[in-house]
């Protein structure tokens, strides 16, 4: 109200936004209640769409901050079109700690996803207090913290903690593969 526009205005503009598909809306990890009464987190469902609305705000330069949020919006775009159902991605809402971006939800325990640049370590995924099945780190530029040196533009990193009894457990699915035709 600070500027002017009810809470209602806003969420109902927010609204439009989302069913005309140029917002993505995300619902807070928990249960029912917590979807219900803590607020929503919107990214844009294109970062070309930030940069745009924001390129009259901020100028033309790219800062950190703006292009983490931009690789989050891409991160969302991509999660929203994989998992076709509103309640499999969230985020965490608890105050006061350090919470990993995006949560995809499973059956038996979450899919914990940290994203930005020049991520370092696991930490954020390690620390939550969210007990998780798997950690992802979505990182867009890692540097050699030793020479200060670019050692890649892009990729994911999963943390192996627990990963190696995964690994060394699967059994493959022992079906045959039925070809038809001929190869004359």
């Amino acid at each position: 109200q600070s500027i002017g526009i009810s809470q209602d205005k806003i969420n109902s503009n927010l609204d439009v936004l989302v069913k005309a598909e140029l917002l993505n809306i995300l619902y807070p990890y928990g249960g029912i209640d917590s979807k219900i009464n803590k607020a929503q987190k919107y990214y844009f469902m294109s970062p070309s769409i930030r940069r745009v609305i924001l390129t009259p705000l901020v100028g033309s330069e790219v800062d950190k901050d703006l292009y983490a949020k931009m690789l989050e919006d891409i991160v969302v775009l991509y999660l929203k079109r994989i998992f076709r159902q509103e309640s499999i991605v969230s985020f965490s809402s608890e105050k006061g700690q350090k919470n990993p971006d995006l949560i995809i939800e499973t059956i038996d325990k979450p899919i914990l996803l940290e994203i930005g640049i020049n991520k370092k370590t696991t930490k954020q995924i390690s620390n939550s207090r969210i007990k998780y099945k798997y950690g992802i780190i979505v990182n867009a530029k890692v540097m050699d913290v030793d020479s200060g040196v670019i050692t890649s533009s892009g990729q994911i990193i999963v943390p192996t903690q627990g990963l190696e009894a995964l690994l060394f457990n699967y059994s493959a699915p022992r079906r045959g593969l039925k070809v038809k035709g001929s190869f004359d």
